[in-house]
């Protein structure tokens, strides 16, 4: 019964981290294109944050702060 319990959680798991892959946000190349990431969730070092249509506008944001930004929490 151990066994079956043990074997049944790692198959589990295995399915939990495609699940959670699958739901990873991507890159995207224009704002338009976000729209097919909403549900999907941004890693810290994931390519969502690293679009250069969002690099762009968090440089224009934070201004001298986008360094301190992206040593911190990228």
């Amino acid at each position: 019964m151990k066994g079956i319990t043990f074997l049944l959680f790692l198959l589990n798991f295995g399915a939990s981290a495609e699940t959670l892959d699958c739901l990873e946000a991507k890159a995207v190349k224009s704002f338009e294109d976000a729209k097919s990431q909403v549900g999907k969730y941004p890693t810290n070092d994931g390519p969502f944050l690293k679009s250069p249509c969002l690099v762009k506008e968090f440089k224009r944001i934070l201004g001298d702060d986008y360094d301190d930004y992206v040593n911190r929490f990228l």
